[in-house]
């Protein structure tokens, strides 16, 4: 399990846009805390900075009281699910669950055990041999989840991944989130825009504008 800390994060882009303006907020360990605020609050940026796809400009990321600032991204053990799903078009389901796997080096047999697991937990597993361009938007969706589950990640980032997604296989996939974070706790920061969607996953929710966190507090 693992704790996030961002301490008076600030991000100034080249030009003078601030995205974030001194954000200090916690990620309990095993917390589900959602983002939610208008487009161009900032909300994207916190992702980006914790994954180490952002520098900040001033401030310091903390993991377990361990600062990580300027710790690349592929040792931070992050994984991310985007609103585009960034499924690699060329491969089968399987190989894309088991593309981080493989880079990893993890022995072939151990690799098409935890992808078939991932594959039955997301009731995916009719699908390992078919490409993206052969699946609906929600079995993409699906897919991208177990992308980054089968890594077993101390994080998982998730930018407003269901918003491609109609009303009716919007709740069902909520619905779907929430038991796979009560299943496995994985700490999880999750931006969305979408108020019902922020009240329904998050076990905290943290309000942005214009950079800066307005409150912090449960659901309800």
């Amino acid at each position: 399990m693992t704790s996030i800390r961002l301490d008076y994060v600030t991000k100034v882009f080249p030009g003078g846009a601030v995205a974030l303006d001194g954000v200090d907020l916690s990620v309990r360990d095993g917390e589900l805390l959602v983002l939610v605020g208008p487009s161009g609050c900032g909300k994207s940026t916190v992702l980006r900075i914790i994954a180490g796809l952002e520098d900040a400009t001033s401030g310091s990321v903390q993991v377990d009281g361990v600062e990580i600032d300027g710790v690349p991204p592929k040792m931070r053990d992050v994984a991310m699910v985007f609103q585009n799903y960034a499924l690699y078009p060329h491969m089968t389901v399987a190989d894309n669950l088991g593309f981080a796997l493989r880079l990893r080096h993890v022995a072939a047999a151990e690799r098409t055990a935890r992808v078939d697991e991932t594959a039955h937990m997301l009731e995916i597993r009719e699908l390992l041999e078919r490409k993206p361009k052969a699946l609906s938007g929600g079995q993409r969706q699906r897919v991208a989840m177990g992308r980054a589950l089968v890594r077993d990640p101390r994080i998982l980032l998730m930018d407003e991944p269901l918003s491609n997604l109609d009303a009716k296989l919007r709740v069902a996939m909520r619905a779907e989130l929430r038991r796979l974070h009560e299943r496995f706790h994985t700490t999880t920061v999750y931006v969305t825009h979408d108020q019902v969607e922020a009240m329904t996953l998050g076990d905290r929710i943290a309000v942005l504008h214009e950079g800066r966190v307005q409150q912090v507090g449960a659901p309800g």
